[in-house]
């Protein structure tokens, strides 16, 4: 109880202290501080060059505009802003970790090129492979992982990374942030040494055995339906999504009914999206909701490809998830080159076929993610990328965001429209953002 109240304590007297801090600043300058922090997190790159122009200085006086920067993605704001001044090494660290937890890919490119320590601390004893653990992205903790951060280090509560993705549900993360646990010489190992750590591997949930394993010489076509099976078996959806990616056929060791008996939902649902069938299963048979969904959900997929509502219609009312994907091997990545699950949602298989009766009726729907991205590009990115302007009018008035940068490039869906040499649908958009309606 002491300790509670203590940290209370001290929440607030730091609360107190930013306060104070801000009042003092604004007292010099009224206004600068809320415009700042705005003006770095929507990139707006003017504004921040004016106002650092008459004095504010980000590492002294408002020392959250970097981060504030990386948070939303803004790559090039937060390179001249280092260059305007080199932050202090705790706010880089907390810069840094700002972008991972947002899943910044563009502002982490930018650390990246800079040499950054990928183990810098922030204020908590938290490196940037925390928060991305924390916040769930994967991405982004593959590329801090390649540039050399440690995945066994604990923080000042003597947590891992791990430990963090398991505390706020991102099991996924879990099995990527466990150590492969591998002999050091794998050329030296026996073929049954090989099959025994790529099986127990999908047991347990640790995936990142698989591609070294394979490389010393491993059997794929033998083990991979096996391991597949076992995966699924167990509830371990990243080592069954790592097993796709190393192209082992979804259908392998019948891994769907597998799953679906034991009622892996998650699983069931992966290997849907990735054209898995569940063979001899029928109605009876416990686990038949899950492949129903998952069937159904495909299905979605396939009226979306055609775009008519009354389509879209009929397969809503029979349960489908209106956050259904369909999946594929691709490339991507902080350097581009690691495999990724290439997934499309039904709404940007809409967009993509400018089907604006379907994304109507899918926009009915309320629990549809409006802003679920496919290659870094959300749907209204994907609809001004490719000048569907209804559609992306549609988008914004539902609620989508058109200040929303790419992961990859950092550009917003209004910067895409400039780049497209479509003023029309730029202002049609800023005016619309501006009206509020």
């Amino acid at each position: 109880m002491a300790d509670v109240l203590l940290y209370l304590d001290l929440a607030a007297r730091q609360r107190d202290l930013a306060r104070a801090r801000r009042e003092a600043v604004e007292a010099a300058r009224p206004g600068t501080t809320e415009a700042l922090l705005a003006a770095a997190f929507h990139g707006r790159t003017g504004e921040v060059r004016d106002l650092l122009q008459a004095g504010l200085a980000p590492a002294s006086e408002i020392d959250h505009v970097v981060a504030a920067a990386a948070r939303g993605n803004r790559a090039t704001l937060l390179r001249d802003l280092i260059a305007h001044q080199a932050p202090a090494p705790a706010l880089l660290a907390e810069a840094w970790g700002q972008a991972a937890a947002a899943g910044a890919l563009a502002c982490l490119r930018v650390f990246e090129t800079l040499k950054c320590d990928p183990e810098v601390a922030d204020a908590f004893g938290w490196t940037p492979l925390f928060h991305a653990a924390a916040a769930g992205q994967a991405e982004a903790a593959d590329g801090l992982i390649e540039a050399g951060a440690a995945i066994g280090r604990r923080d000042r509560q003597g947590r891992t990374p791990a430990d963090w993705a398991a505390a706020r549900g991102h099991h996924d993360m879990v099995e990527r942030l466990i150590p492969a646990d591998l002999p050091a010489d794998l050329d030296a190992l026996s073929t049954s040494d090989l099959n025994g750590l790529f099986v127990d591997g999908a047991q347990e949930g640790r995936p990142g055995r698989f591609r070294p394993l394979v490389a010393a010489g491993l059997d794929l076509a033998a083990l991979g339906p096996v391991a597949l099976r076992l995966a699924a078996l167990h509830g371990r959806a990243e080592a069954v999504r790592q097993l796709l990616l190393l192209e082992v056929p979804p259908d392998a060791g019948n891994a769907m009914a597998v799953a679906a008996g034991r009622g892996r939902a998650e699983v069931v649902e992966l290997l849907g999206a990735w054209g898995g069938r569940a063979e001899g299963m029928d109605p009876d048979q416990p686990g038949w909701p899950l492949v129903e969904r998952a069937r159904a959900g495909q299905d979605l997929i396939k009226a979306c490809f055609w775009g008519r509502r009354d389509g879209v219609d009929a397969v809503l009312a029979r349960g489908a998830p209106v956050n259904a994907r369909e999946a594929r091997a691709g490339q991507g990545g902080a350097r581009g080159q690691r495999v990724y699950e290439d997934s499309v949602s039904v709404l940007m298989k809409a967009v993509f076929f400018g089907h604006a009766e379907a994304v109507a009726r899918l926009l009915e729907e309320p629990a549809l993610e409006i802003e679920a991205q496919f290659r870094y590009r959300t749907a209204l990115g994907e609809a001004v990328w490719w000048g569907k302007d209804e559609i992306a009018m549609m988008l914004v008035r539902a609620g989508a965001d058109a200040n929303r940068p790419c992961r990859v490039s950092g550009e917003t869906p209004l910067d895409m429209a400039g780049a497209r040499d479509n003023p029309a649908l730029s202002g049609r958009l800023r005016r619309l953002l501006r009206d509020g309606a």
